[in-house]
């Protein structure tokens, strides 16, 4: 029997996709959410991944938390705007919309360009949670060249767990996709469906991994006034 293995990025893609199954080809997708609830999907959270990394950064006294919002690949963006907005009411923090940035995409100068809007206007924030590593990486560079301390002043966290952040001058914390464990899952799916067994979607819960950024060298401090004024 013949298999195929899709990993995918658009949920548009889903009645192609259902045309492959109607020939009886297993398929197997993976891809922020569920392109149909007849396609066995693997996927990591989106939503999850920052409200980990909200809820680390409150834990370590943050109270004025900024975020980074994409405008590409929305719906991954807004499950994770949503994610961080979750975190902030159930910490009993009040979201204020002048700590989001929004931003074409999930690329380093957002960060650079996301740290000197908020100080242009005037925005006061000790924490940042960003999309991405290459995101964290831009505020992280754009934070050290104003003299901003990087985790005293300011403490920032990203999604992916990438390489850069072991490079990042400040090692970065980020939070994981856990995307090894996602292929491991999908594999296990596709041979479960050629062997003829049912299956169902799984969903990765994702893996918080704490560095400098955000005081992985430091006691965790509680919930503090301190924040960066503009400079």
């Amino acid at each position: 029997m013949a298999c195929s293995w899709r990993a995918l990025s658009h949920h548009t893609l889903a009645d192609p996709i259902r045309r492959i199954q109607k020939s009886e080809v297993p398929v197997v997708s993976v891809v922020s959410g569920l392109l149909s609830q007849h396609i066995p999907n693997v996927f990591s959270d989106d939503r999850q991944q920052t409200y980990l990394s909200t809820s680390h950064l409150i834990a370590c006294g943050c109270r004025r938390i900024a975020h980074i919002l994409p405008t590409q690949n929305e719906y991954v963006a807004d499950q994770r705007f949503e994610g961080y907005r979750l975190a902030l009411r159930e910490h009993g923090l009040k979201f204020d919309q002048a700590l989001v940035h929004q931003t074409s995409g999930f690329h380093r100068q957002s960060g650079l360009d996301a740290v000197c809007s908020w100080i242009q206007q005037g925005v006061m924030f000790d924490g940042v949670v960003a999309q991405s590593d290459h995101q964290a990486l831009g505020v992280l560079q754009e934070l050290l060249h104003r003299d901003i301390k990087v985790p005293d002043a300011v403490r920032v966290i990203g999604v992916d767990d990438s390489p850069l952040c072991d490079a990042s001058p400040v090692p970065l914390s980020s939070v994981s996709q856990e995307m090894t464990e996602v292929g491991r899952r999908a594999v296990d799916l596709l041979m479960k469906q050629i062997a003829g067994e049912p299956v169902k979607s799984v969903v990765v819960p994702p893996r918080l991994h704490i560095r400098t950024s955000t005081g992985a060298e430091q006691p965790v401090r509680q919930l503090s006034t301190a924040v960066v004024a503009a400079q």
